[in-house]
């Protein structure tokens, strides 16, 4: 009977989604539950090019993870520590994705960890972008996933609960990768106040 199940770790810039993930990586080292943890390539905040296989916090805190750029270089290491069979003496029995609105199939990823190879997952990342619009693949998830942690930082302005990320930079791509100096969290009204997106009408 397949059991593996799919946990998704959602909200804004600063509302403690890695640190989340960084006190459940501490429960799996405790009871010495084997797990993959990965981080995408593109993600070098807080770490230096030469010291960057680390999941790290806002408030660096921070635990060893792999520098990956696709999702299939964990199926291959998943593969060759013999995980793919019907027995699981050997295997790893969670996949840990961080960031995960920078990783492309990461869909697919997940339904052959889940279905296939029956390895839990957990997924943690930005729930939309600085114009709240969706980034990557990261809610195509949410049909298929056993549970949702929707979390929330402070607004940056009134320090009510915040759910937006707001890009203090002029930049406009969707992918900017930075920390406080790029962007800030804001409550609804704030969010609405500072995007200029009052309206009149209904």
């Amino acid at each position: 009977m397949n059991s593996s199940k799919l946990d998704i770790i959602l909200g804004p810039m600063f509302s403690g989604k890695t640190t989340k993930l960084l006190e459940i990586m501490d429960a799996l080292d405790n009871q010495n539950i084997k797990y993959i943890a990965v981080k995408p390539q593109i993600d070098d905040r807080y770490t230096s090019k030469e010291n960057n296989n680390f999941i790290v916090s806002h408030n660096l805190k921070k635990k060893e993870c792999q520098v990956i750029q696709n999702l299939d270089q964990v199926l291959v290491q998943i593969k060759n520590n013999k995980t793919i069979s019907s027995t699981r003496s050997e295997s790893i029995e969670y996949v840990i994705v961080d960031e995960g609105q920078f990783f492309q199939n990461l869909y697919n990823f997940c339904v052959v960890c889940l279905e296939r190879l029956n390895i839990n997952v957990i997924v943690t990342g930005l729930d939309g972008d600085y114009q709240r619009k969706p980034m990557g693949e990261i809610l195509n998830l949410l049909p298929i996933c056993n549970t949702i942690t929707k979390l929330s930082s402070k607004c940056n302005v009134c320090q009510k609960d915040a759910i937006f990320t707001h890009r203090i930079s002029n930049e406009k791509d969707q992918v900017l990768i930075g920390g406080s100096d790029k962007y800030i969290p804001l409550c609804r009204y704030h969010y609405v106040l500072e995007n200029n997106l009052l309206t009149t009408s209904v």
